[in-house]
């Protein structure tokens, strides 16, 4: 069990026994117990509740997903896309960049810390200019998506 999976059940387990000493930790409520009302105040600190699902508070980021049908890459192709990526991380406080194509597929994933950084980047000029000659030259199609991370998993190198 997880280091959290067991704090809850121990927060829980007040309630399941019956054990009415230690409601004052573990309010009642009439209608159905959620894991929010009989957490302990102190885990409710460390920890919140969303949906049913417990995360960890930490502070949001967002992430822009690029995927776009290639119509034909070029040589400057390569050197706006470097110059942005650039751009984008010592200027505009993108956090991560990574792009990978396939076929005549990419998907570019760029993370960022605030939503006005990322509202911020789309109005560069440059940033502009490259868009036009992705419209004009570079891709037949693109979608571009702006979401919130919401839960995050990783594997550290061993």
């Amino acid at each position: 069990m997880t280091s959290i999976g067991w704090k809850m059940e121990k927060a829980l387990a007040p309630m399941a026994s019956g054990n009415r000493e230690d409601s004052r930790l573990c309010p009642t409520s009439p209608s159905t117990p959620t894991i929010k009302s009989y957490a302990p105040p102190s885990l409710r600190f460390r920890l919140r509740v969303m949906g049913g699902i417990i995360r960890k508070k930490k502070v949001p980021m967002y992430a822009v997903i690029f995927r776009a049908t290639i119509n034909k890459l070029d040589e400057a192709y390569s050197e706006i896309a470097s110059k942005m990526r650039e751009l984008a991380m010592n200027e505009y406080g993108c956090l991560e960049f990574v792009s990978v194509t396939e076929g005549d597929q990419e998907v570019s994933i760029s993370y960022w810390n605030e939503q006005k950084d990322i509202i911020e980047w789309k109005k560069n000029s440059e940033h502009l200019a490259a868009q036009e000659l992705g419209k004009s030259e570079w891709y037949k199609s693109y979608h571009v998506q702006v979401v919130e991370v919401v839960r995050e998993y990783r594997l550290e190198n061993r």
